[in-house]
């Protein structure tokens, strides 16, 4: 009972992460222009180039007001796998490895925060190495069909730049939909990663391992052209794991080589993945500030405490 308790805490966490990024996809597309306007047709379809940064760093935000409030252990606590799945899970991981780190080794904050977080980091690095070599290698010679591009399967009528003929109330009875969706597809995975941690038992090391298996099977599903069909109901479910981060450098790179030809696809390229660095950076950057936060919190020492020379 004790591991279904967990696993059901992994779906219910995991599929709320989703569900509150696809809420922050559709609030930022309604407020964000289409940026077709700026890149021509070369937008691999989609007007997320933006909205999928916003949500994240927003859901980062949120984060970090957890961390703050002391409900983000909790949090953890509850839903085991399905709070470390999400992309913005690093805001919790950076806040509390630089606090660690400090604790046990008395560093200053700065060194503290790139030791404790060192292993997040070189997560990151390795999975963009690995990705970009294997993008360009699919598209240069596996040629991928790439005819989905723009097509309707791969639009999300909740975004209005992405379907405008279907009008708003059109957008709006699609919710509910994309929301269950994202719920269900983040709680699914966040239930497969929950399974293997049970199984496996790994340490922290071992986490990281599990999290690039989530990230490479991201580019699995870039590779095979299923991504489309997976975010027709809701992009949320896609955006916040670390999945879809895997999907979106490996798509990102894939299209340029791929359709490279096309005027404003490389520019759209470098944009994307500008975004994506800079949505892993604005992570760590709440993750400092909560450990800052927190750390400056710490009571100091009484003057009138017993010293060496008293005792």
């Amino acid at each position: 009972m004790g591991k279904a308790k967990v696993i059901l805490g992994a779906f219910f966490v995991g599929g709320c992460m989703g569900c509150i990024c696809q809420l922050f996809n559709m609030l930022y597309a309604f407020l964000i222009p289409d940026d077709a306007l700026l890149f021509g047709s070369a937008t691999l379809g989609l007007a997320q180039n933006y909205t999928a940064g916003f949500s994240l760093a927003t859901c980062g935000f949120i984060m970090m007001i957890l961390f703050l409030t002391g409900l983000l252990p909790k949090i953890e606590k509850v839903g085991g796998f399905g709070a470390t799945l999400p992309l913005f899970g690093l805001v919790g991981a950076a806040a509390g490895s630089t606090l660690g780190c400090k604790a046990e080794t008395g560093a200053p904050f700065v060194k503290a925060f790139f030791k404790g977080c060192w292993p997040f980091i070189r997560f990151l690095l390795i999975a963009f190495i690995i990705t970009v070599p294997l993008s360009l290698l699919v598209g240069n010679f596996v040629k991928p069909d790439l005819s989905y591009v723009g097509a309707v399967p791969y639009i999300d009528p909740t975004i209005p730049a992405n379907g405008p003929a279907l009008g708003a109330a059109a957008a709006a009875a699609f919710a509910p939909i994309s929301l269950l969706w994202s719920f269900l597809f983040t709680g699914t995975l966040a239930v497969i990663g929950q399974i293997v941690v049970l199984l496996v038992k790994p340490k922290m090391k071992g986490i990281l391992n599990i999290l690039m298996c989530g990230y490479i099977l991201g580019c699995l599903i870039s590779m095979t052209g299923l991504f489309p069909f997976l975010a027709v109901y809701g992009t949320g479910g896609i955006t916040a794991p670390v999945t879809g981060a895997g999907e979106f450098v490996f798509t990102s790179v894939m299209f340029g080589s791929v359709l490279g030809h096309i005027p404003g696809m490389w520019t759209t390229v470098i944009v994307r993945l500008v975004t994506f660095c800079l949505v892993i950076t604005i992570q760590f950057i709440w993750g400092i500030i909560a450990a800052a936060i927190v750390g400056s919190r710490a009571p100091a020492p009484r003057s009138d405490a017993p010293t060496e020379a008293t005792t």
